[in-house]
């Protein structure tokens, strides 16, 4: 799902 990979990137993003 799209939404799935959003989450993963957003996460990435504010793990950084």
């Amino acid at each position: 799902m799209l939404l799935r990979t959003i989450v993963l990137l957003w996460v990435q993003c504010t793990n950084n």
